[in-house]
């Protein structure tokens, strides 16, 4: 069981679980007794005797000493065993117990996708990322969330986060990059900033909670100020809610970039923008992107050349020219086979001189396709750009398969670079592996 979930959710989630659990209070002092076997049960489960550990925890709740710790940490270490049913039982009863249930909203979303709750899952999560848009490790999971519900472009948003937010997620990532390329996230105007905060009267302090926040995933804190007299409230606050220079300085900050510090006649600001989460803005923003890939395939479907670039000492503009009208002739003769129920490849072979392979060591990929029409008028685009792109079939484990685009090949980084510079300048978004 516990072999099952790593494959699935590669970040450890009894890491996550410990990580961020909430200090939780159970009502009432614990007895001596209930104090002592809380004690020997986390010291051993430190030591690895998992079993040993969890009937120490279960005589405290025989003895009706349960609390919210108690059961959180039951819920720890039966996951470490493996029984995911009853580990999300004793988190939700630590849910239940707590003051603050909210605090829990984490823990729940995780196990409720290693269970398959995906539903709940969401809920929970979206819920834990409305209070505080700084946790790394819910996008991350919502990331996963979203690609297990084949929402790609969703998944994208959610994985960006989290590696803005400082945590690792090259293997997310890679398996995102295999389903397309990443949509970029806009900034939504909003009359609120969103921000994480801390504030303090000493400068060696200050620059202690500016490393901190830089590094330490675990300290999610959106600590924004909604009034004066609250520097540590939570929340979005107005600009004009902030001191001077504080509002100055973040005027100047793209989100998630490195925080600051601000000196004030008060003390020490620390600060970061933040965006907030909105699943509702994540999706207007996909529709419309979605929109614009539309028409620029109903702009497609009519046979005409694109226009071509200007020469370049390597190509002319004639040669341009030809190539452009074969692409056309590549996409009809590729329309009419899509009617005739046949797959129509650009081979490697046919499309980049036999020297350029052998010498190509770096591969530009462009997007990977369910949708052959969008696929080959990717590649249309690319030849009307001077590349020589084709694409390649991507088997997936259901048995079907995907249309990759791959851009050129390079025989250096550089030059792959240098190519990937001139795609984002017209908007086409794509990423560098070695061949």
């Amino acid at each position: 069981m516990v072999d099952a979930m790593k494959k699935y959710f590669p970040i450890a989630l009894l890491a996550a679980l410990v990580v961020f659990a909430p200090a939780v209070h159970g009502a009432g002092g614990d007895s001596p007794s209930a104090t002592v076997h809380m004690q020997r049960g986390r010291l051993q489960v430190r030591q690895g005797r998992l079993f040993e550990g969890l009937q120490e925890y279960r005589h405290v709740a025989r003895k009706g000493q349960s609390n919210s710790r108690l059961h959180r940490d039951m819920a720890l270490t039966l996951y470490q065993l493996g029984l995911l049913g009853e580990a999300t039982a004793e988190m939700e009863k630590a849910a239940g117990l707590s003051e603050k249930p909210e605090e829990f909203d984490l823990g729940l979303g995780v196990l409720y996708l290693a269970g398959g709750r995906m539903e709940e899952s969401k809920e929970r999560l979206s819920a834990a990322l409305f209070r505080d848009p700084a946790l790394a490790v819910a996008y991350y999971y919502l990331g996963e969330l979203y690609l297990k519900a084949e929402e790609p472009g969703m998944a994208w948003f959610a994985a960006q986060r989290a590696r803005n937010l400082g945590l690792q997620s090259e293997e997310l990532l890679r398996r995102l990059e295999l389903r397309g390329p990443a949509p970029r996230e806009r900034d939504a105007a909003a009359d609120d900033l969103c921000l994480r905060q801390a504030f303090t009267a000493e400068r060696k302090k200050a620059e202690a909670l500016q490393r901190r926040m830089a590094t330490d995933i675990s300290w999610g804190g959106l600590l924004s100020l909604r009034r004066a007299s609250a520097p540590d409230f939570p929340g979005s606050c107005r600009p004009d809610d902030l001191p001077a220079p504080v509002e100055t300085a973040l005027a100047g900050l793209e989100p998630f970039s490195s925080p600051v510090t601000v000196e004030t006649e008060r003390g020490f600001y620390v600060v970061q923008r933040l965006l907030p989460y909105s699943e509702e803005n994540w999706r207007a923003q996909l529709a419309g992107r979605t929109a614009v890939v539309v028409r620029a395939l109903e702009r497609v479907e009519t046979p005409l050349p694109p226009s071509p670039p200007e020469p370049t000492p390597e190509k002319s503009k004639a040669k341009i020219q030809e190539e452009a009208l074969a692409q056309v002739a590549a996409q009809v003769k590729k329309q009419a086979a899509a009617k005739a129920g046949r797959r129509v490849s650009l081979p490697l072979s046919e499309s980049v001189p036999a020297r350029r392979q052998a010498e190509g060591r770096f591969v530009l990929h462009a997007g990977c396709f369910k949708n052959d029409e969008r696929a080959y008028s990717l590649v249309a685009k690319l030849k009307s750009l001077g590349l020589s792109s084709f694409t390649k079939e991507i088997p997936r484990k259901d048995g079907g398969v995907l249309l990759g685009v791959v851009a050129d090949l390079y025989p250096s980084l550089a030059e792959a670079e240098k190519a990937k510079e001139l795609l984002r300048g017209k908007n086409l978004d794509s990423f560098i592996s070695p061949k």
